[in-house]
């Protein structure tokens, strides 16, 4: 995404431009569009867009960039509307005058936390007027202008074409990618999804709150991705403690007068558990003073366990954001080196910037695979034992530090004991598969805006769905959407059922058991 020249230039530099400016430099290239530098100053560019061909496809690109450009209003004025290249070249082309500065060079400056929101806002903003139009803005730091007027910043993308055939959720993900991009200087466009590290690893101005927002755009297909542009301006219009200056009220949706649901609170039904979290952490955290009255330590960490899929990761990001904690996650290909001795520097420097950003939540995935019980290595995995030592050492009172350890694993027995013992992991707690109360939300959430009989009931269907996990249950009504579609009918009860019995429960009776021999201290 990044690299803005992605073949050679049709116009070198010097290449002169009637009655304005030569050709400076080439500010992107690609299949479809060119955009070459002819003026600059502080905060004005001229520029000159070019579009290859002279065939129906180019003409109809030039009218949609003419469209465009008049709903930018002043920030963009067309100083020669598109026509044939004068030279003989088979091109349109158009001068426009940009008022803002280019950002496809990040200048490295930090940007405070409600500057970014409010560029967060400006990047839906345009989002969704390019959609009025049924276009779609292009993205990427060669083709953005950032403006300022009437004392708030502006993020102008110069192209938006037709493209309406592009799944929503590459949209959205395409705008978490430039954001993160123009909050941190890193290009995520070619990075896996198992890599993504969170935004305030890298950006240490950003809260949880916020880095929670772009993760949950960068994977839009997981259980609580945010999988539209609307969806997103939704979430940012309807917090009031982060509602950016960049979305209009009149896209407001209209409040219910119910407090905005955030942390803990999105957990669906799992009471039992909550009220856990509730007693032992969250309140001994917000509000130490009685429990130091009684003698009692402020902990330290909680270790998360259970099969896989069932919420472990969700459940500690919304424990982050019921907190307001700084958050940095963990995961195992993060610390990961080459070099000896190259993971213990890793896991320190991780721990440092949580213990600089205190107080704070240190998230720590998969946690079986980073600290292994050492009396199973074997002769040529004893680099691991460094690696344990080095966690034990960064665990022992990160409480005093204002540090908060949450480990998730779907392996605790694997977990060293050193690392499992009170004073480093003070609570040990079992998350299962949802209860009869979630997996009904669950249904009610992956049916939303799909075609569905008004006499599904979906409390009755979750009875039936005992040992699905968070993720079954997904793939279970993706599966039971897939019959409806194939018979041109809404997804009823029965078909529900009928897609069940090709998705079994991924956990069974003797899984359960498994993990509920485990250890749960202190409940």
């Amino acid at each position: 995404m990044m690299n803005p020249i992605a073949r050679r230039p049709s116009l070198p530099a010097g290449t002169a431009i009637p009655d304005f400016p030569a050709v400076i430099k080439a500010l992107h290239i690609d299949s479809l569009f060119e955009v070459y530098l002819l003026e600059q100053t502080e905060q004005v560019t001229i520029a000159l867009v070019v579009l290859p061909g002279t065939g129906d496809k180019q003409s109809t690109h030039s009218q949609q960039l003419a469209d465009w450009w008049e709903k930018l209003g002043p920030t963009i004025e067309i100083k020669r509307p598109f026509s044939l290249s004068s030279s003989g070249a088979k091109r349109f082309e158009a001068v426009v005058k940009i008022a803002g500065e280019w950002m496809g060079i990040r200048n490295g400056e930090e940007i405070e936390e409600q500057v970014l929101f409010s560029l967060l806002g400006t990047l839906v903003n345009v989002s969704v007027l390019a959609a009025d139009s049924e276009l779609v803005p292009n993205l990427v730091p060669s083709l953005l202008w950032k403006s300022f007027q009437g004392g708030e910043t502006r993020i102008i993308p110069l192209i938006a074409s037709n493209n309406a055939n592009a799944p929503d959720d590459g949209s959205i993900r395409q705008l978490a990618i430039v954001f993160y991009w123009i909050a941190t200087g890193i290009d995520l466009s070619e990075t896996p999804a198992r890599d993504l590290k969170p935004l305030n690893r890298w950006c240490k101005t950003a809260g949880a709150r916020l880095s929670s927002l772009i993760g949950r755009c960068l994977a839009p297909t997981s259980s609580d991705g945010i999988t539209s542009i609307d969806d997103l301006r939704q979430q940012l219009t309807t917090d009031g403690e982060a509602t950016p200056k960049g979305v209009p009220a009149s896209k407001k949706k209209k409040q219910s007068g119910k407090a905005t649901t955030k942390g803990l609170a999105k957990v669906a039904g799992m009471q039992t558990l909550k009220a856990l979290l509730e007693r032992d952490i969250l309140k001994p955290l917000r509000d130490p003073e009685p429990f130091k009255r009684y003698g009692l330590t402020i902990p330290n960490g909680i270790l998360l366990y259970g099969p896989p899929g069932c919420g472990k990761t969700y459940i500690a990001r919304q424990l982050a954001e019921e907190l307001g904690y700084y958050f940095v996650e963990i995961i195992p290909s993060q610390v990961a080196g080459i070099h000896i001795h190259e993971s213990v520097l890793r896991i320190h420097d991780l721990f440092e910037t949580a213990i600089e950003r205190a107080p704070s939540i240190v998230f720590i995935d998969e946690f079986e695979a980073l600290v292994p019980s050492r009396a199973d290595l074997g002769g040529h995995q004893q680099y691991k034992s460094e690696e344990v030592n080095e966690f034990l050492a960064q665990l022992n009172s990160c409480s005093e530090k204002k540090v908060f350890i949450i480990a998730a694993s779907n392996e605790p027995n694997k977990i060293d004991p050193a690392i499992r013992r009170t004073g480093r992991l003070d609570k040990l707690v079992y998350v299962g598969p949802p209860d009869a109360e979630a997996r009904t939300e669950m249904l009610r959430l992956h049916l939303k805006d799909r075609p569905f009989e008004k006499e599904l009931a979906p409390a009755s269907v979750a009875l039936v769905l005992e040992g699905y996990s968070a993720s079954d249950i997904k793939f279970l009504v993706d599966e039971a959407a897939r019959l409806a579609l194939g018979r041109g009918v809404p997804i009823s009860s029965e078909i529900l059922m009928e897609a069940s019995r090709g998705v079994p429960p991924s956990v069974s009776k003797k899984d359960e058991q498994r993990y509920r021999s485990f250890e749960e201290r202190g409940k």
